[in-house]
């Protein structure tokens, strides 16, 4: 049976999980990879390189003054599918309009819902309790095309960025061995997205990551389980200083008659401050100095 031909887009942990399953299916020949030396814009950034090296795979890395070359090597290559798996960038349409058959995106929600910027951090911020694992057809619209591939995925209350990805994983390699089965067999389908249940994740800034002691108990801890390593973590001030937090837990202890952000007791480095509803206890962090009981965080 003819091999598929593949280029591959991607520069993060997710990127390194779709490649790896991509080279291990039989007939599908990945021949060339378009990635990134360093990506300050990803957090979840992993270089492709060494694996590129071990498996002799061409591979091509992306500067934003580069576009002219890229389309070259991409067209050079006569890929007859494209497979991008978290990737920055909007493919330049000169690409998409090359003769290849197949151009696969991937977004981490459940498309047509939450198209747009960092759509799993959002996903947890926003308390929600169920995501999806999104395969779709490439097009000059950003995450509009249509779907080709689609496994939903529950957020329990105690998942993190990282937990959340490692079920992103486990989905990504089965739906990528379904993908290009079908297209071996000729069997692809597609489902067109349904543009009125659509909406955009806006681009997530510092002040999105900064905890509001005036917030409840709940929406705090989702933050903080959004930005744990390797993403910059919440942020508090103490002393007019910023530091981090990494783990909290809720406490249903509420005093009246207390502020938010008042620091209740510090014990054992764990520092309990009241919110709006109820109470945090902040288990993991960076302050080298505690704060004591009745000062206040902000």
């Amino acid at each position: 049976m003819k091999k598929i031909k593949v280029i591959f887009f991607g520069c993060i942990d997710l990127s390194y999980t779709a490649l790896m399953s991509l080279t291990r299916i039989k007939h599908v020949e990945v021949v060339g990879v378009v990635t990134k030396k360093t990506s300050p814009i990803n957090s979840d950034f992993f270089p492709l390189e060494t694996f590129c090296k071990k498996k002799k795979l061409d591979t091509f890395f992306f500067e934003p003054n580069k576009s002219k070359q890229l389309f070259d090597w991409v067209k050079e290559k006569r890929s007859e599918v494209i497979l991008c798996v978290g990737w920055s960038h909007v493919i330049n349409s000169s690409i998409l309009s090359l003769p290849i058959f197949y151009s696969i995106g991937y977004h981490p929600s459940d498309l047509p819902k939450n198209r747009g910027r960092h759509p799993l951090i959002w996903s947890l911020v926003l308390g929600l309790t169920k995501t999806a694992s999104t395969f779709f057809e490439l097009n000059k619209n950003v995450d509009s095309g249509d779907i080709i591939n689609k496994s939903h995925i529950n957020i329990a209350k105690i998942d993190t960025i990282n937990s959340l990805k490692k079920k992103l994983e486990k989905k990504i390699v089965k739906q990528i061995q379904e993908i290009f089965f079908d297209i071996l067999k000729g069997k692809l389908k597609r489902k067109k997205q349904n543009n009125l249940l659509a909406n955009k994740l806006r681009k997530r800034y510092f002040s999105d990551g900064v905890i509001d002691w005036r917030m409840n108990a709940e929406p705090i801890s989702n933050l903080v389980r959004a930005l744990v390593k390797p993403f910059p973590g919440a942020s508090i001030y103490y002393n007019g200083n910023e530091f981090k937090v990494w783990m909290v837990k809720i406490s249903n202890f509420s005093p009246q008659n207390t502020e938010p952000g008042k620091v209740l007791s510090v014990i054992n480095k764990n520092i309990h401050v009241k919110c709006s509803d109820k109470s945090i206890i902040i288990t993991k962090h960076n302050l080298k100095r505690m704060p004591k009981k009745g000062e206040y965080l902000l």
